[in-house]
């Protein structure tokens, strides 16, 4: 038998199997807690082979379930940033690119920190344009040693 999680101790199994008779078998906290349980009877690799998880998902199960109980196995919400532009920017920046399509993405930014005083990131900036329906293209870049002759018999071929 393999090991058995140090955090897992027989007060938390009972507590496990107590708990696990509240809930429907096929919710995501029911089969957490039934892998819990399962943990302790038949160790951790086995229970992470059959569930189909990795152990250390298994741990951080047991870990937050010791220390937070039922809530540490529901599934946590997690909130993104919130964009620090709004309609008014969006509008100017749409103006901005239909003035001077062959803006970048850098003088973008510039154009933002000095004209609205709001500091983003470069990815913020490209997801800003994308939001604008408009995407960012760039040259393809010539090489030194090309020659603009060849290129413009190429060109005419």
């Amino acid at each position: 038998m393999s090991r058995v999680s140090a955090k897992l101790t027989d007060s938390l199994y009972q507590e496990a199997k107590k708990i696990l008779h509240d809930f429907d078998k096929n919710s995501v906290i029911a089969i957490k807690i039934q892998a819990i349980i399962s943990a302790k009877k038949l160790g951790i690799n086995k229970v992470s082979e059959v569930f189909g998880i990795n152990k250390n998902s298994l741990h951080s199960w047991i870990k937050k379930f010791a220390t937070y109980g039922i809530d540490g196995l529901k599934i946590a919400t997690t909130s993104h940033k919130k964009t620090l532009l709004n309609q008014d920017h969006y509008n100017t920046i749409l103006k901005w690119i239909k003035n001077e399509p062959n803006l970048t993405i850098k003088a973008i930014k510039i154009r933002i920190k000095n004209e609205f005083n709001i500091e983003i990131s470069m990815t913020s900036v490209y997801s800003t344009v994308k939001k604008l329906n408009f995407s960012y293209i760039t040259p393809r870049p010539r090489h030194v040693k090309q020659k603009s002759e060849d290129i413009e018999k190429f060109k005419k071929k």
